[in-house]
């Protein structure tokens, strides 16, 4: 972390002390749940960093686009998105598989 302690924030400091205690933790212990206050880039980033995958809720107006996947323009800029995500319309999801 790049901030000294009196400027850090409280992700900033919850993010240190995951990465402090995560060998700690069992083996087995793959996903972190957290509050939707947490999935912010900077928090994210730094769980995936200690390899663990965080699962926690978004915002209900937070701002989901799908990547674009289709055939890139030759000129100008890259396009990087394919539109906004729905969760009304799972014609795009892909199943991951069953549990």
């Amino acid at each position: 972390m790049d901030r000294p302690d009196c400027e850090q924030s409280r992700v900033d400091r919850y993010l240190h002390h995951l990465q402090q205690d995560r060998a700690s933790l069992p083996p087995q212990v793959r996903y972190l749940v957290t509050d939707g206050y947490y999935s912010k880039t900077r928090y994210l980033q730094g769980v995936v960093a200690t390899g663990l995958h965080q699962v926690g809720k978004l915002r209900h107006d937070a701002n989901l686009r799908w990547l674009y996947q289709g055939e890139q323009k030759p000129r100008g800029r890259k396009r990087l998105y394919g539109g906004k995500v729905s969760v009304d319309d799972v014609s795009r999801w892909t199943l991951a598989g069953n549990m």
